[in-house]
């Protein structure tokens, strides 16, 4: 899987949010990678900055910036 190779994810992470997406459904916000087991403050951090979450449906996100390669800690100064 590609997930894989995102810099902060090993196999066992990766597969965790995968088995999260399969179950849960799509992720709706970079935040809500916190909820996936085994995805703590330092994983999430790691690994925010390069996951892009889309609308799959075309509906608008809730934050934008999650669409982007705009870290979350940098939200405020990319609205700044």
């Amino acid at each position: 899987s590609l997930l894989q190779r995102v810099s902060g994810l090993n196999r066992k992470i990766a597969s965790a949010l995968r088995a999260h997406i399969d179950t849960a459904g799509e992720l709706s916000s970079r935040e809500s990678l916190r909820q996936v087991p085994g995805i703590g403050p330092k994983t999430y951090v790691n690994i925010a900055g390069f996951l892009r979450i889309t609308a799959s449906d075309g509906a608008p996100l809730a934050e934008p910036l999650d669409a982007s390669r705009v870290h979350p800690e940098a939200y405020a100064e990319a609205r700044a």
